[in-house]
């Protein structure tokens, strides 16, 4: 009959769903109202640490999600029974073991004749780019650690300008905290004498992914600029790592050391001049005695 040709269809759609769910690493479940599983793919049971005949003997969603996000997660079921979506959701879930990871959950109601009667649903373990994302900010913070141990000014630019990131030297330079300056355009802390041709190095390394680097006077003082062009693994260029370094007593030290080296050798070629000038005057009235009768 016509219905039996519809539950048999029902039935074979069911089949090939739960063999492609099979196929895939993350979790894939079925539950009813009332939470309980009715299916969950080969990758839930590994994942969570449940042995495959766990469903026979009972497991409810509130089992998988951690205690302190079970509220949150019930409003959010009852948000989707009523027909709005909820995509990647995150919850701290747990195994059955009690140990836990976080994860987004996607999740659909399963209806019949048009009323929800249980939720389908996939949850994806998200540890590996949390784990991502913690291995970069340590990395940032080691970095921006040591930039500030250094005197020199260190800056983190956005192609449009915007700095991203400074050190201590940069923030007190402009009498300002890190979290003040971070945000700003990078042309509203340069000093009006070079400012242009600043953003005019900054536009260049940018459009040729070339560093930089530039001499500068303000009064008395001198600075060398640095620009380096932050990449992508495409080789696009996505920032800029601007550095700053005050050599004026450097240069005045060099200066002070060559003028002292010139000295000294000055004053050992006349030492030696002398000496000689000595010698031939010796000799000269040794000759010249020699010669009287």
């Amino acid at each position: 009959s016509e219905r039996k040709a519809g539950e048999e269809a029902l039935r074979e759609s069911e089949r090939r769903f739960r063999e492609t769910a099979d196929l895939l690493p993350q979790t894939v479940y079925e539950c009813d109202l009332a939470g309980n599983l009715t299916f969950a793919n080969r990758a839930a049971f590994v994942e969570f640490g449940y042995p495959s005949d766990a469903l026979s003997t009972g497991v409810n969603l509130r089992d998988l999600i951690a205690p302190e996000d079970w509220e949150r997660g019930q409003e959010a079921i009852a948000t989707i029974y009523r027909g709005t979506p909820l995509q990647g959701q995150e919850y701290t879930v747990r195994r059955r073991d009690g140990s836990r990871f976080p994860a987004l959950s996607y999740a659909a109601p399963i209806l019949r004749d048009g009323q929800p009667v249980g939720l389908r649903g996939i949850i994806v373990s998200i540890t590996q780019q949390r784990r991502a994302e913690e291995q970069t900010r340590d990395s940032r913070r080691v970095a921006w650690t040591l930039l500030d141990a250094t005197p020199d000014i260190a800056l983190l630019v956005d192609v449009d300008g915007i700095i991203r990131g400074a050190n201590a030297a940069a923030a007190a330079g402009l009498g300002l905290t890190v979290a003040e300056t971070v945000g700003r355009h990078v042309a509203d802390i340069v000093p009006s004498p070079g400012k242009v041709r600043m953003l005019e190095r900054l536009a260049e390394a940018i459009a040729t992914g070339q560093p930089l680097a530039a001499e500068t006077q303000q009064g008395d003082r001198t600075y060398v600029d640095r620009v380096h062009p932050v990449v992508d693994d495409a080789g696009k260029v996505t920032g800029l790592a601007v550095f700053c370094q005050d050599v004026t007593d450097l240069r005045r030290a060099h200066d002070a050391i060559r003028l002292a080296t010139v000295g000294q050798l000055a004053s050992g070629v006349a030492h030696a001049f002398n000496n000689l000038l000595a010698a031939i005057m010796q000799q000269a009235e040794r000759a010249a005695i020699s010669r009287r009768p």
